[in-house]
């Protein structure tokens, strides 16, 4: 098993956990080779609606840095949920 893969199968399972307890659920994860950058690719459970999240290695660096970002791009975000609560 090379350093690469132990990356990707971690980022695989961190990646998974991120959305545990969400309508959206994990479908693939990968990482760049040319850089630092982390990639998923997640499915909303409801809709069908599918999102690819891109993470950039230089601003996410650490496991709750990743999962607020994900949050954000997924529309997670406290803040979010708080705007479409209050529009319906």
């Amino acid at each position: 098993m090379t350093l690469t893969s132990t990356v990707a199968e971690r980022w695989a399972l961190k990646a998974e956990a991120a959305v545990a307890g969400t309508p959206w659920l994990y479908v693939n994860a990968g990482t760049f080779q040319s850089s630092a950058d982390l990639s998923a690719l997640y499915r909303h459970e409801d809709t069908g609606e599918r999102r690819r999240v891109r993470l950039s290695g230089d601003t996410c660096y650490s496991d709750a840095l990743r999962v607020d970002e994900i949050h954000r791009q997924l529309g997670l975000d406290g803040r979010l949920e708080g705007i479409a609560a209050a529009r319906e």
